[in-house]
């Protein structure tokens, strides 16, 4: 696993179709791995230096979560997790308003893993 510094400067150091593209591939590479904590720290971080960006990149967030791990985690048919997805707009809006938060985010992301993983379909 490699170290957030590393990803961090790999990141800043490649050329993106967009100003945002060095934080999303960041956040990413973090999230495949769970590590939630880095990913708050280096968003805070990055909307410090970047604060018009902060809508835009909070916008994606929570799929990229998603796609990244949760789904992967889960444990549940691909089915189920698209009704589930269908049905929990609610755990988007906790993930952007966790975003910044090094406590928050990971303890999110973990209840909402246990929802999908508790999710009954009707």
């Amino acid at each position: 696993m490699r170290v957030v510094t590393e990803i961090v400067a790999d990141a800043l150091n490649t050329r993106y179709g967009s100003p945002s593209g060095a934080v999303f591939d960041i956040v990413q590479q973090l999230s495949v791995d769970g590590r939630f904590d880095e990913v708050a720290m280096v968003l805070s971080n990055w909307f410090e230096g970047a604060p018009h960006a902060r809508h835009f990149v909070l916008a994606k967030l929570p799929a990229i979560i998603v796609e990244r791990y949760l789904r992967i985690h889960a444990g549940i048919s691909s089915d189920r997790f698209v009704r589930w997805q269908l049905q929990s707009s609610a755990a988007s809006e906790a993930i952007k308003n966790a975003a910044c938060s090094r406590e928050r985010l990971p303890l999110v992301v973990s209840q909402v893993l246990a929802q999908i993983r508790a999710f009954e379909v009707h």
